[in-house]
């Protein structure tokens, strides 16, 4: 009976990740804060990292990054390599160190979305040799991180349900 309840949470995983990418994705469906759109999937992988164990937080943050290669940067690898690092990490603290509420997933999760947003940036503008870098970062990615920040509650609240929903005991 386990294993069905595995299934059916991460098929719910799966369903979550297809619909934050189409709601990334879709053209004036999200609305902009100051013209930058969030980065919905960076979020979702945190919040689904803080429900499961290493080995399917490292899949689910993948899945995460490759759609988020997809819809954001053009390159694939990128988002990726740095969510697969950053759900390993959030679920080893989770699982051993911290324990799970609302504020350490805000904690954990503003921890994440300025690392991966900052290493974008760092990697994006700073050594591909951009002018004026502070004011892309001011005007543009601390934009981003903050309205992908703003998300986390709604992804963590949603995963939080998922997760007491498969684990439940039928009496």
């Amino acid at each position: 009976m386990t294993d069905f309840r595995k299934v059916l949470r991460y098929s719910a995983y799966a369903v979550e990740i297809l619909f934050a990418f189409v709601l990334q994705t879709t053209p004036y469906f999200l609305p902009s804060m100051f013209g930058e759109k969030a980065v919905l999937l960076v979020g979702l992988a945190i919040s689904m990292a803080v429900f499961e164990d290493d080995i399917p937080a490292i899949i689910f943050g993948a899945l995460c990054g490759i759609f988020a290669d997809f819809s954001y940067s053009g390159t694939i690898g990128f988002f990726s390599i740095f969510l697969v690092i950053i759900a390993y990490i959030t679920s080893r603290l989770m699982t051993d160190y911290i324990k799970r509420n609302i504020i350490s997933v805000m904690a954990v999760g503003a921890v994440g979305v300025i690392l991966v947003l900052s290493a974008h940036f760092l990697f994006y503008c700073v050594f591909a040799g951009y002018s004026a870098v502070w004011t892309i970062f001011l005007k543009h990615y601390l934009i981003r991180i903050l309205y992908t920040f703003a998300f986390i509650p709604l992804f963590y609240l949603l995963n939080k349900k998922i997760s007491l929903k498969s684990q439940r005991r039928r009496l």
